[in-house]
């Protein structure tokens, strides 16, 4: 947008920094996230029937922070575990954020070998790492650590 028009958009200013309430995170009950991202019609609507959302602020042209202080009350009113049941077999582009403990133990990072990495550092620690690229062919030996340089090193 700022190379298209030399406008730096802020908070809030534009469709995906939350100008719109089709588009952003917002807290549980638990403290966890969800991470809506419902721009299209189909969507928007599977989301807004998926945690009920009042009828009358669906069409969120008219008054776009209604309708996000709406979903964003809905959304804090239950635990993280309550929506990835009612929203995981929807197709509405929203989701529980998931921890790192959460996506160390998803098995389709486990299948893609994501965090069986390691590096091993100057003093001899090894740790886990991601491996750069993700695409196994383009990947180094997962089984064979890399070295980490010491600090100050780059």
């Amino acid at each position: 947008e700022a190379a298209a028009t030399g406008r730096h958009p802020g908070p809030y200013q534009n469709m995906l920094a939350g100008g719109s309430p089709r588009y952003g995170l917002h807290p549980t009950r638990d403290g966890r996230f969800l991470a809506l991202g419902a721009l299209e019609q189909k969507f928007w609507d599977a989301f807004c029937d998926a945690i009920d959302l009042d009828p009358s602020l669906r069409d969120d042209r008219p008054d776009p922070e209604a309708t996000r202080a709406a979903v964003a009350a809905r959304i804090a009113a239950q635990d993280a575990s309550h929506w990835a049941a009612i929203l995981g077999p929807r197709d509405c582009c929203c989701t529980v954020v998931a921890s790192l403990e959460d996506a160390a133990r998803d098995p389709h990072f486990a299948a893609r070998g994501l965090f069986r990495a390691r590096a091993l550092t100057p003093a001899g620690m090894t740790l886990p790492t991601a491996p750069v690229p993700i695409a196994p062919h383009l990947r180094r030996d997962l089984d064979a650590p890399r070295p980490l340089p010491g600090l100050p090193e780059d």
